[in-house]
């Protein structure tokens, strides 16, 4: 039986996260060509990002080194990123544009399992709430009616039998075959959550990383986390 997380009402608002300044944005927008405008969505942001490397190279695998703006640069020109590549260099430009944002890594309950999934818990002003978006897929989670939801509704979504729909745009929702692969995945990584005390500190990992577990589940011992029930840490 699946546990539950505590709640909590009491939430992460300290950022000690320090972004790039204004000019080394603009820079980095400018080299980048990236599509800053007063009214750039998520879906903007997440295409543009998702359309800036090729598929083919090997993968970068050193993210716990660098910040999203270096993987970013190092992807560009030698490498693929992976799920926790994409996730930091979200974060980062969602940090830098004064969006609140959470990278997070999503882990099943085999400790002996090594894969997770990395991606995003962002506040959106448009739906006042937070909601899940997963750069590596192209994708805002949304719920059946489209409407984007946050991270514990869609674990609990998924542990209940029903689907959550990765969405490419507004309208657009990814293949069908993609949706039910996506689910199946994600059913097994939304066991428990990694994720840091600070808003922004999406890297390193280790010593600054928070493992949220469901009450009474023992979680793996061999890294140095921090350990709790508590969800108030993903947002």
């Amino acid at each position: 039986m699946i546990g539950v997380f505590s709640n909590s009402d009491v939430y992460s608002t300290a950022t000690l996260y320090h972004p790039l300044d204004i000019s080394e944005f603009a820079e980095f927008c400018k080299r980048n060509r990236y599509p800053v405008m007063e009214n750039t969505n998520l879906y903007h942001i997440v295409f543009w990002l998702y359309n800036q490397f090729k598929s083919y190279r090997k993968v970068y695998d050193e993210f716990q080194t660098h910040n999203g703006f270096e993987i970013f640069e190092i992807c560009k020109t030698s490498y693929s990123p992976n799920c926790a590549c994409f996730a930091i260099i979200l974060n980062d430009i969602l940090i830098s544009l004064g969006h609140r944002s959470k990278a997070v890594w999503c882990l099943s309950s085999d400790p002996k399992d090594n894969e997770c999934h990395a991606l995003n818990h962002v506040w959106a002003d448009d739906f006042n709430s937070w909601i899940v978006v997963d750069p590596s897929s192209r994708s805002i989670i949304c719920n059946e009616e489209g409407t984007p939801i946050d991270l514990l509704t869609m674990r609990k979504t998924i542990y209940s039998g029903e689907l959550v729909y990765p969405h490419r745009n507004k309208t657009i929702r990814q293949p069908e075959n993609f949706i039910m692969e996506y689910n199946n995945y994600m059913r097994k990584n939304l066991f428990q959550f990694l994720t840091h005390r600070e808003q922004g500190l999406s890297y390193p990992l280790d010593h600054n990383a928070i493992l949220i577990s469901p009450i009474g589940y023992v979680p793996r011992q061999d890294k140095d986390w921090v350990q709790t029930t508590d969800v108030s840490y993903i947002y």
